[in-house]
């Protein structure tokens, strides 16, 4: 009797020894599961936080390459800076991938964070194929103003040419001009020196004429005699100024 009444008590006094260790086990479950879930909201916080201001620079540079056609002239070397743009586009988008890949395992079956990660990827693939178009508005945009370079170079260069063909044809045209003149002035001294001699011809003639008259009257010859010096001093004036004049002439023509 005394025996069955103290496992009565025992009994009593321990209702459920079985269940002490079970919810000990239960409770350290619980806060492992919490401490993983608030280190998973925090990392889901910084790396969303990122991707905003990623979302933020993406804009801006494509903003800059929109406007590519008012800076690059300020510029003294746009395409390096266009291909430093394109870097750092590139940079970003590379993360902002990598992020949204991490973000996908952060996400698990949570509805909200799966809803914030399908509109991650989508931004993903609009800022890839709007990076695309904006770099091949901007090839064409290099090859237009490359090609109108290459024209207007052209052009110069025709100009150019077609103006030194016009120098050429003036100076040509002075040359014959030049050449006009001396054939002029040439036979000008031809027609004199044909003169010259015809009249020298006479004058011997005359010489002759003269020389047989003084034999027989001596007054005659010293008068002829005065008359020949006087011829011979006329003639060498005469010719001191055809010399002076062609000179004159030649020296206008080439100076």
């Amino acid at each position: 009797m005394l025996t069955s009444h103290r496992s009565k008590v025992s009994d009593a006094a321990d209702p459920h020894p079985a269940t002490v260790p079970l919810l000990a086990s239960t409770s350290a479950k619980g806060a492992s599961h919490s401490s993983s879930s608030s280190a998973s909201s925090v990392s889901w916080d910084e790396k969303q936080l990122r991707v905003r201001r990623l979302e933020l620079d993406l804009e801006a540079y494509f903003e800059r390459l929109r406007n590519y056609t008012s800076w690059n002239r300020k510029s003294e070397d746009p395409m390096r800076d266009i291909h430093e743009i394109y870097s750092d586009i590139q940079n970003c988008l590379d993360e902002f991938s990598s992020l949204t890949s991490e973000m996908v395992h952060l996400a698990g079956d949570v509805r909200s964070r799966v809803s914030v990660v399908n509109q991650l990827a989508q931004k993903d693939s609009d800022f890839n194929r709007q990076f695309a178009r904006i770099k091949q508005n901007i090839k064409t945009q290099i090859d237009r103003d490359d090609l109108y370079l290459n024209v207007r170079k052209t052009i110069n260069d025709h100009r150019s040419t077609s103006r030194n063909e016009e120098l050429y044809l003036k100076e040509s045209e002075h040359i014959q001009s030049s050449h006009t003149v001396t054939d002029d002035i040439l036979s000008m001294a031809t027609s004199a020196r044909q003169a010259l001699q015809d009249q020298a011809s006479r004058f011997d003639s005359i010489s002759s004429r003269i020389s047989s008259t003084m034999q027989r009257f001596p007054a005659i010859n010293q008068l002829a005699k005065k008359i020949d010096l006087k011829k011979k001093r006329s003639a060498v004036i005469l010719g001191g100024v055809v010399a002076t004049c062609v000179l004159f002439s030649l020296w206008y023509i080439f100076y």
